[in-house]
């Protein structure tokens, strides 16, 4: 398995962020603050963006690592599989590290657009 940065393996590291992923995910959707409580809720879209960036670095990191493990893993004999085969190969073995990097993407590009959108209402609202 990928260890991450402070030496956890891919599974330990997916269950422990676990609860802060689903935790950044769900006030990446939720509603957006009424006017008096936006500049908290731009503070707080900035600093879990930050946090969500950091969670992406890491699953980033280990897909990084899987895909390399599962090209070699295919390459048993180079001459069974051709380079399109291989690629189907990597893609499978790393699609579910591959779904969380994704994941955590949508999650931070909706925390950024989160934020354009209150600051926006902030000057419509001026």
């Amino acid at each position: 398995m990928a260890a991450t940065e402070d030496g956890l393996v891919l599974v330990e590291w997916i269950e422990s962020t676990q609860a802060r992923r689903d935790e950044l995910d769900a006030f990446a959707v939720s509603p957006m603050a009424v006017f008096e409580d936006r500049e908290r809720d731009i503070e707080k879209a900035i600093a879990w963006g930050h946090d969500c960036g950091k969670l992406l670095a890491d699953a980033e990191s280990c897909l990084t690592h899987e895909k390399a493990k599962a090209m070699f893993n295919a390459l048993g004999d180079p001459r069974e599989l051709n380079s399109k085969q291989v690629d189907l190969v990597v893609k499978d073995d790393t699609r579910i590290v591959q779904r969380l990097v994704d994941g955590l993407v949508v999650c931070n590009r909706t925390l950024q657009n989160r934020i354009y959108a209150t600051q926006n209402a902030n000057r419509s609202r001026l």
